[in-house]
């Protein structure tokens, strides 16, 4: 499995922790580093990509169906994961998760190295509030579905409606209105968790906007983990209400069939580390 360095931004921000723990050790209080993603057992494969790509980490079990791609070593998080996320930066709040590791892993360890070069420390949060520029990129949004996104289909008066969702902490709606303009398509509303949803309902723009980004022209699906296996049913009962085929009781049954095996909807995650 291949994956790009775009697709790895867009799945940290939806999947990645970047964890500080304090610990005692010989009696002496230090902080112990960890950067961190998980995932479905399903989705293992993806893992053992972001290991290859990454050319670090280990691969353990986290709970009885979950595993997790970890790296802890000090050298490769000096020389492999500040330097690869200082380059390709992250656009959720797992930025200012990560300029905080990187602050904290380079206090605690004298290694004088910073994503921002030759900026103090002490002013490192300011620089994570700076208004610059997203860079969202059709990669990123590949990477950030296949860690947040959702196909779902509900039924509303027995008329079927597709939907992809994805969901942020109200404090993110900027990042969804950046990817609402960025698409040209989708809506954008409030829960009242306080969770911001971002969605696209519109068969049309699912066919004509959303399918090409994670379908190539030999019909190939570029998304990554398991949700490439309920898409691809998503995808055909898009189809099928475009054909109208919804109307019909045979067609309607097809999408029935479909339906039930697609992905539960994904509660959106409002709490970061």
């Amino acid at each position: 499995m291949q994956i790009t360095n775009d697709w790895i931004r867009g799945f940290v921000d939806g999947e990645g922790c970047f964890y500080i723990q304090k610990i005692k050790k010989n009696g002496i209080d230090t902080v112990r580093h960890r950067f961190i993603v998980t995932q479905d057992q399903k989705s293992v494969n993806v893992l053992y990509a972001l290991k290859t790509k990454l050319k670090c980490g280990g691969i353990h079990k986290n709970g009885k169906n979950m595993r997790a791609f970890q790296v802890s070593n000090k050298n490769h998080i000096q020389n492999i994961i500040i330097p690869f996320f200082t380059k390709n930066p992250l656009l959720t709040q797992k930025k200012q998760d990560f300029l905080l590791f990187a602050d904290s892993f380079n206090q605690y360890n004298h290694c004088n190295l910073h994503p921002y070069q030759h900026v103090p420390s002490k002013t490192l949060v300011l620089c994570t509030n700076s208004k610059e520029k997203q860079k969202i990129t059709d990669g990123w949004i590949r990477g950030f579905i296949d860690g947040e996104g959702c196909f779902c289909v509900s039924m509303v008066r027995n008329y079927p409606r597709p939907q992809l969702i994805i969901g942020l902490h109200e404090k993110e709606k900027h990042l969804l209105l950046d990817l609402k303009n960025y698409l040209n398509c989708g809506n954008i509303r409030k829960r009242k968790d306080g969770a911001v949803i971002f969605q696209v309902t519109s068969s049309k723009s699912l066919s004509h906007i959303i399918f090409p980004l994670l379908v190539t022209k030999g019909n190939k699906v570029l998304l990554k983990t398991s949700k490439r296996i309920g898409f691809q049913k998503f995808k055909k009962i898009v189809e099928l209400i475009l054909q109208k085929q919804h109307l019909t009781e045979k067609g309607s049954q097809k999408i029935m069939k479909l339906r039930e095996n697609l992905n539960p909807v994904k509660t959106p995650s409002v709490f970061f580390f």
